[in-house]
């Protein structure tokens, strides 16, 4: 199966698979786009974004960097 670039965009926190993708000229996207993407649309409310992101942060496997966390934590809390 082959792709056309532009055509398809990949979530994943995959490093190897990111890489890969960007070689190919795929445009990879992770959770924090996807949260964000959920805020512009307003179908899912700033406290609900803090409560689901607020899980996610305190599952002993979650990888996502730290500061990028806290700032969407902080942002999304003022609806709280």
């Amino acid at each position: 199966m082959g792709f056309v670039k532009g055509c398809v965009d990949i979530m994943t926190g995959d490093a190897d698979l990111r890489a890969a993708a960007a070689q190919k000229g795929i445009v990879v996207r992770g959770m924090l786009w996807t949260l964000d993407q959920l805020e512009l649309s307003e179908k899912v409310d700033r406290a609900t974004l803090h409560t689901g992101l607020s899980q996610i942060a305190g599952h002993r496997r979650c990888r996502l960097p730290k500061a990028d966390l806290d700032a969407r934590l902080g942002r999304w809390s003022d609806s709280r």
